[in-house]
């Protein structure tokens, strides 16, 4: 018997014989955690009332005064 050529499908459901499968019950278990930590460095106060932050890009905001 000789095989026949076949090609990678995009989704499982086309390697599945119809109506040969059931699933009743599915669940997530990961068996590994990657835990990432990052130091965000407090802002210093200051009385006039301005206050800046560093994005993740890199930029500086803020700093207006914002009297209303």
């Amino acid at each position: 018997m000789q095989l026949k050529s076949v090609s990678m499908q995009t989704a499982a459901g086309n390697y599945i014989k119809s109506n040969s499968l059931k699933i009743i019950d599915s669940k997530d278990m990961f068996l590994y955690a990657n835990l990432s930590k990052t130091k965000i460095e407090k802002a210093q106060s200051s009385s006039s009332g301005s206050s800046t932050h560093r994005s993740s890009s890199g930029r500086s905001h803020g700093g207006s005064r914002g009297k209303f």
